[in-house]
């Protein structure tokens, strides 16, 4: 007998007896998959097939189908691109649909001549005549005429260049169509003006201009396209544009005449105020709107008629001025009032 092994007695342990009906048990299998089965899976370490290389892609650009191709912008009529626009949910079919420009009368089926293309045709009473175009209220495409106005067709090859990843230079070289007209919003409201946490002031010009304008089809009133803008003063890519809501003039005004309270108000509040800027105008009255955190100035830019010693003078405008401005904490600064924007 082994060394500190202790041997019971036989009779001492009592064989198990197995419960009647459950067969005899086969004895385990040493190999095969039974065996295989019995043994504990090892959690091994996945071991990449390439690990110092880039791993191939697995949607390419070049296996990428889509439903528009280049091809289907170039040289099509206007109706056929308008069709196809409607199709695609980038153009608006105006049928049935409210007038955008009374908001009263109901626009007819869409007709089509030579010198007003597509269009729908508003039949509200005394304003019946407006029409709406395809460009009519749209966020990308801009309705205009005259040999600088490029076509509905090179107006959608824009955009979709832009969805190819394309660079605004390249879209220049390949369709001709100016790298200003191609804008995107996005990226204009993450432009902040002025610093809120900072103690010293951000001079900012502020202005509006006309592009065109639009006579109506009785040749009584004239409709304009007004922009107003701000830019940081040395931060010339920190221009801000918003386009203003005209009211309709006469047939020959010379122009809209200057910005609106409620085209500047909205402005202000949301985007100026308490940022510490001291905004630099024309002598608007809309541009004399208060907002916390804001001190305003202009420069006269027109000739102004004086009373002097008697008689009535001509002022010359003043175009630049040194100003000094009182702050809300005491202190003041000197700046240059001038509008160059």
């Amino acid at each position: 007998m082994g060394r500190g092994a202790i041997k019971r007695p036989a009779a001492a342990i009592a064989p198990k007896k197995r419960p009647a009906g459950v067969p005899r048990p086969f004895p385990v299998r040493r190999k095969g998959k039974d065996r295989m089965g019995q043994r504990q899976k090892t959690q091994q370490k996945k071991v990449e097939h390439a690990r110092h290389c880039q791993k191939a892609e697995k949607s390419r650009k070049e296996r990428e189908a889509w439903p528009r191709t280049y091809d289907s912008f170039h040289a099509k009529a206007t109706d056929h691109m308008v069709d196809m626009l409607i199709e695609d949910g980038v153009a608006l079919d105006w049928e049935g649909r409210t007038c955008p420009r009374c908001a009263v009368g109901t626009l007819g089926a869409r007709v089509e001549d030579d010198t007003r293309g597509p269009h729908w045709r508003c039949n509200s009473g005394r304003l019946r005549g407006k029409t709406a175009h395809p460009c009519t209220a749209h966020h990308v495409f801009k309705s205009g005429g005259g040999c600088q106005s490029p076509s509905l067709s090179t107006k959608a090859k824009a955009p979709f260049c832009l969805a190819l990843g394309l660079t605004t230079a390249q879209i220049h070289l390949l369709t001709k169509v100016n790298h200003k007209m191609i804008y995107v919003g996005k990226k204009e409201m993450d432009i902040l003006f002025g610093d809120s946490g900072q103690r010293r002031w951000f001079d900012v010009e502020a202005d509006e201009a006309v592009f065109r304008a639009q006579v109506s089809d009785d040749g009584l009133s004239k409709t304009w396209e007004q922009w107003a803008g701000v830019v940081e003063r040395g931060r010339p890519g920190g221009l801000a544009p918003w386009k203003t809501q005209t009211d309709g003039a006469e047939a020959n005004a010379p122009g809209p005449g200057a910005i609106k309270r409620s085209d500047w108000a909205p402005f202000l509040k949301g985007r100026l105020e308490n940022r510490k800027v001291i905004p630099h105008s024309d002598g608007a009255r809309s541009y004399k709107t208060r907002a916390t955190g804001v001190v305003h100035d202009n420069a006269v830019h027109r000739e102004k008629r004086k009373k002097i010693g008697g008689k009535r003078a001509w002022l010359k405008p003043i175009y630049s001025k040194v100003v000094t401005h009182k702050l809300s904490d005491g202190s003041t600064i000197k700046v240059k009032a001038e509008a160059k924007s």
